[in-house]
């Protein structure tokens, strides 16, 4: 099955994007709220890998196929 989203990665790399540019802009411009925002941004990030990881884990206890001896010839 083709996946044409965002893969887990880009997830965690938004996440660390947003704190350390909220950092930043707190440190340069003294905006407190910035890194409220950041927060929203990570537990929005994690909230998201979280859903795809039970998904995923769903998806594979329920599409068990036990060893098709035909199977290799799916690949």
């Amino acid at each position: 099955m083709m996946s044409y989203g965002f893969p887990d990665w880009m997830f965690a790399a938004i996440a660390i994007a947003a704190y350390e540019v909220a950092a930043w802009l707190k440190h340069r411009f003294h905006l407190d709220w910035a890194m409220w925002a950041a927060y929203g941004v990570i537990a929005i990030c994690a909230i998201v890998l979280i859903i795809r990881y039970i998904v995923r884990r769903l998806r594979r206890h329920n599409d068990n196929d036990a060893d098709d001896p035909e199977d290799w010839r799916n690949y």
